[in-house]
């Protein structure tokens, strides 16, 4: 009868650790990496992007050239008289460097200016029911230590 390294319970959990940390070690440092290099994080707010984007969905904003902008981008911008508030709308059109935007929703009828000075990046990424999910865990919270507490106790019930 020939043995694998698995058939040890602390080979197991040695491998189940490092992969865990691995893990935590490679998502910091890829926030970092990107942070450094200019990529935001925001919560949508409010339905104009809809249906593509929801209410509730985590966008990252890559730093990317103003220039190197074209119709169909989704980008994040400000509203000279509102620059606290950040706006996130696609490009319907460009006209001698200034880009006209609109949100995806059909009751969105208003179209907004943007130039470089209001400009503020291009989402290249987006995660859906980011917001939900992270409610859920801050209302849930002791439902989600039970529920980790009872897993934790039994993995080692079974490792034994």
């Amino acid at each position: 009868m020939t043995k694998s390294i698995f058939d040890k319970p602390s080979t197991i959990k040695y491998i189940l650790v490092t992969a865990v940390i691995s893990l935590v070690v490679g998502l910091v440092v890829t926030l970092v990496v990107s942070f450094a290099c200019g990529y935001r994080l925001r919560i949508v707010s409010t339905n104009s992007m809809e249906p593509n984007i929801k209410v509730g969905t985590l966008i990252i904003e890559s730093p990317r050239a103003y220039e190197e902008l074209q119709v169909g981008d989704v980008i994040t911008y400000f509203r000279t008289q509102e620059k606290d508030v950040k706006i996130t709308h696609r490009i319907i059109s460009i006209e001698d460097n200034v880009i006209l935007v609109k949100g995806d929703n059909a009751n969105e009828t208003a179209v907004d200016k943007v130039t470089q000075e209001n400009y503020v990046g291009c989402v290249v990424m987006t995660v859906p029911y980011y917001k939900t999910i992270t409610d859920y865990i801050s209302q849930n919270t002791f439902t989600l230590l039970f529920l980790f507490v009872m897993t934790f106790i039994g993995y080692h019930i079974l490792l034994m």
